[in-house]
């Protein structure tokens, strides 16, 4: 394992993430690895109570602001045959009433991961994405939704699990 650095940005604007990734190549001489996890924080309702609004904000959110990501990434990532690892969502596997803002853009970004390893093998570049489920995040403990009950470890993930998946 090497060193790494987080870069918080807005992934909407493509000057601000050509200079992130462009910051990330000058500390470490390259970039090897790419982590796409957006954090819109959806409005979860029915899918005929989202405003299209709402809809669009979240899928630039999670698709463009993933194409912005690739494309000012991929050009690092090929030269040392790096990783993509986008983080999504269980309801791809599972769908919930209430979770279509956050599983239908989220299945757009697999379809794009998956399509860009396909792509990008020849350069020995990885593309993958790791499908969470609820986590504490930001050292907040929520426990406002049900979804304990229903874990198989009866509580939420933590950060330091979903990173080792990650890291796999």
């Amino acid at each position: 394992r090497g060193n790494a650095t987080a870069v918080e940005l807005g992934v909407l604007d493509r000057t601000a993430v050509a200079q992130g990734v462009g910051q990330a190549a000058g500390l470490f001489g390259g970039v090897g690895t790419l982590v796409y996890a957006p954090g819109g924080k959806p409005k979860y309702d029915f899918v005929s109570q989202v405003p299209p609004e709402e809809w669009r904000r979240i899928f630039e959110i999670d698709v463009f602001g993933l194409t912005n990501l690739l494309h000012a990434s991929l050009p690092e990532l090929r030269k040392c045959g790096g990783a993509i690892v986008g983080v999504t969502t269980y309801q791809g596997a599972r769908l919930e009433p209430r979770g279509g803002l956050s599983a239908a853009p989220k299945a757009a970004a697999e379809r794009l991961l998956a399509v860009t390893a396909r792509e990008e093998g020849r350069f020995q570049v990885r593309s993958n994405a790791v499908r969470a489920g609820w986590f504490d995040n930001r050292g907040v403990k929520r426990t406002d939704i049900a979804t304990t009950q229903e874990s198989v470890l009866g509580r939420r993930g933590r950060p330091e699990e979903l990173a080792e998946a990650i890291a796999f």
